[in-house]
């Protein structure tokens, strides 16, 4: 039996932990430090001055300057994300009881990725994808104390649907 959900696990623990989501907020440093890029680009080339000198002294001030601006602009929404990310991640333990694994949120926390392994296919139409499986080590409660349990996350690329189910990598 798979689980399905429209997150990954490993990154709405990270969110759970820190507040913000480490791609959103690189996804916004970089959208506007190229944004500022053109813009210093373009009026730099209507007057006639050397682009590629002016680019590389001024785009690591602006990467500080963007990031700062990020940090500052997420600081009032950390709590709350937490908070949010802590709730996906409870509902995601009661469903990981439904394939026998007596986990909570706070043991979620300490999961961690062990292997990673990529797969290349393809659908109906023959159109190729890529398939990412994440192994996963999750630990549970069981009778005799604290154990790990193997899971595999599987994703294709490109969509937002992710799979949990019981799984180890196969040795080739």
């Amino acid at each position: 039996m798979k689980i399905r959900i429209n997150y990954d696990l490993l990154s709405k623990i990270r969110e759970a932990e820190l507040g913000f989501s480490l791609q959103k907020y690189t996804k916004y440093v970089f959208t506007y430090l190229c944004i500022q890029s053109t813009v210093y680009t373009s009026l730099n080339a209507a007057r006639g001055e050397d682009i590629f000198k002016g680019l590389l002294s001024t785009i690591p001030l602006w990467f500080i300057i963007d990031t700062f601006l990020a940090e500052i602009l997420t600081l009032p929404f950390k709590q709350n994300k937490k908070s949010l990310a802590l709730s996906k991640l409870a509902d995601l333990s009661i469903m990981l009881r439904d394939i026998n694994v007596n986990t909570n949120c706070e043991l979620l926390l300490e999961s961690y990725v062990y292997d990673t392994k990529y797969k290349l296919g393809f659908n109906d139409k023959l159109l190729p994808y890529i398939k990412k499986d994440k192994y996963i080590m999750v630990p549970a409660i069981s009778n005799i104390g604290k154990k790990d349990v193997p899971l595999v996350q599987e994703h294709i690329i490109g969509s937002r649907e992710y799979s949990i189910s019981h799984g180890t990598p196969k040795k080739c």
